[in-house]
């Protein structure tokens, strides 16, 4: 027989029973041997566990020897624990019994939960219906360490706090009530590892960014200089299924999930969201806070991903000059170059750097995708070919709806000076993606944009990125305007393929941070003045259809677009971890 030792259970918390409700006849109750410590094994034929086929039954090593089988009996007939029997006689839990030395009419079960990312070779835990017991028999737990060092110092128990109910799923709110209740914008410029987005968001908190023309309010420059550290932090960060982080009474942490009804110990880790949803209210100047964004960070160009870093060297025909070689050198890393050699920067007032620009213009920062594999060899795949080059740029693409290209053009025209934009009609050919890189602005309309795939499906043979010089360019970052209608882009739920051809050119492309701009995220969601917050549930009831619809769409607009983890992983992603039938929140064991 197979053991799983106590401590790799999490000593979760205690229920606290009765002697009248424990099934133990008084003569029992008494004895002094139950004023220590038991666990009580429940045998497996009760439980009817789903083990391993290869290894078996699990023993639990290492607990507190074992309860008389008339008491242990009686306890697990008593109405607080035989609904758990299952869960019990499976091991997903392990618990022990003694009677309270204080109050000896009351006794405590201390009850061990076996998180789901240890053990889980040997003790597989996906039964559905034992997950359901576990989330109930967690939320009736009492947390307090006094309870759970054997001390009942009155009939109230104590809990130290923790709701029961609350301490899992919250307090109920609405969807509007959420989204009139967000903490306002609080950038922390000190939290920024990178110098030159940290110079930029003090720039902008500070109201000095060169080029802009008008004053922010200060609601904006906070806006803007959240939005340049959101870009800039790009570390991994813990599930955001798991909302919060409990420490059990042996100091080790874990995580619940009371969506999923999972409990683990060590969290899976996603690519935080480079980007985000800017939701000022209408009139707010959410225009102005895009471009004063783009100004303070248009010296600083994107870099190399680290996927591709170092996988394609520069070879050159003959060895090429020092000057060269420093400005391959230069643009390839991410420098921010343009604060100092470019002629409109302020840093040199009175040096010009001709030369400088000219070998900059030489050599700017590439990289290359990898080739994807043929999935059936024939002789034309045999011969070696090079990937797909990606030109770094500081280039902004910005997207709008067509009745709004006037005002982006009027608001960068009164608001701006120094960027060189480009407006693409359907009458303008797209430029090649040497040039579009020179741009800090381009801007099209969602007409415009849309009919990239139009032309892409009309010549499929030039396997579009050779049609579409859009995505052969590395772009600092995407502004959708009016971005709401993104939550239409999909024909079905947030896992249903992109129907709209905004993100279809979308997929194709590379893109630092993406934005979605809209004083209405969703039809339903709308600021409300200060006065009013406080009574939502009275004044503005919204309907739980409405609510669903509001839901599906933030969800398209963030996994769709976005690419939120861990809800817009593929399948790919999944099979990446190299295990059949893995997915990144479980692995099967093979039989």
């Amino acid at each position: 027989m197979s053991s799983i030792h106590i401590d790799r259970f999490l000593a979760a918390g205690c229920i606290v029973i009765d002697e009248a409700e424990s099934g133990i006849s008084p003569a029992l109750w008494s004895v002094p041997l139950l004023h220590a410590w038991h666990s009580i094994d429940v045998p497996a034929s009760k439980g009817k566990p789903k083990y391993n086929p290869s290894i078996g039954p699990i023993h639990v090593a290492g607990s507190d020897p074992p309860l008389h089988p008339s008491i242990q009996d009686a306890l697990l007939a008593s109405p607080i624990l035989s609904p758990f029997l299952s869960l019990l006689g499976s091991k997903w839990v392990h618990t022990t019994f003694r009677v309270t030395a204080e109050l000896p009419v009351r006794g405590i079960v201390r009850v061990y939960i076996l998180p789901d990312d240890v053990e889980n070779r040997l003790l597989p835990r996906f039964d559905k219906r034992l997950q359901q017991l576990r989330t109930r028999l967690f939320q009736l737990l009492d947390r307090s360490f006094c309870t759970w060092n054997g001390h009942v110092r009155s009939q109230e128990v104590e809990n130290d706090g923790n709701d029961k109910e609350q301490s899992l799923t919250g307090k109920p709110q609405s969807l509007l009530q959420m989204f009139n209740t967000l903490p306002a914008p609080d950038p922390k410029p000190e939290q920024v590892q990178d110098p030159d987005i940290c110079a930029s968001m003090y720039d902008l908190l500070g109201n000095k960014v060169s080029g802009l023309k008008t004053t922010l309010h200060p609601f904006q420059r906070r806006s803007a200089a959240f939005m340049a550290q959101r870009e800039s932090q790009t570390e991994p960060v813990p599930d955001p299924r798991l909302p919060k982080r409990y420490v059990d009474h042996l100091g080790k942490a874990y995580y619940v999930d009371p969506i999923a009804e999972t409990i683990v110990v060590d969290p899976a880790y996603y690519d935080r969201v480079c980007g985000g949803i800017l939701a000022e209210e209408m009139g707010a100047g959410k225009t102005l806070i895009c471009l004063a964004l783009i100004l303070a960070t248009k010296h600083i160009p994107t870099s190399v991903p680290e996927l591709y870093r170092g996988a394609d060297p520069i070879v050159r025909p003959k060895v090429g000059s020092l000057m060269d070689m420093a400005a391959a050198v230069v643009t390839r890393s991410g420098a921010p170059w343009k604060d100092i050699f470019a002629p409109d920067s302020q840093e040199n007032d009175e040096f010009q750097y001709p030369l400088v620009m000219k070998a900059i213009q030489r050599n700017p920062g590439w990289y290359r995708l990898p080739q994807p594999n043929s999935p059936r060899p024939t002789r034309r795949n045999t011969i070696e070919t090079r990937g797909e080059m990606i030109y770094l740029s500081h280039t902004s693409l910005i997207i709008v709806p067509p009745n709004l290209v006037t005002h982006w053009e009027q608001e960068i025209e009164k608001h701006t000076s120094g960027l060189r934009v480009l407006l693409q009609t359907k009458n303008l050919c797209l430029p090649a993606a040497e040039d579009l890189r020179e741009y800090d602005i381009v801007l099209f309309s969602r007409s415009v944009f849309d009919s990239i795939h139009c032309n892409q499906a009309k010549n499929k043979s030039s396997r579009n990125r050779q049609s579409n010089p859009l995505a052969s360019v590395h772009f600092k970052r995407c502004i959708v305007d009016e971005g709401h209608m993104l939550g239409d882009s999909t024909s079905g739920g947030i896992n249903s393929t992109p129907k709209t051809n905004l993100q279809l050119v979308m997929n194709g492309l590379h893109v630092d941070a993406k934005w979605v701009v809209t004083g209405t995220p969703s039809k339903g969601l709308y600021g409300l003045a200060h006065g009013v917050r406080g009574s939502l549930e009275q004044n503005h009831q919204v309907s739980t259809d409405l609510e669903l619809k509001d839901l599906k769409a933030i969800g398209v607009m963030a996994t769709v677009f976005l690419k939120a983890q861990p809800w817009a992983n593929t399948l790919g992603d999944t099979q990446s971890l190299g295990v059949a039938g893995a997915t990144r929140d479980k692995v099967l064991w093979a039989t």
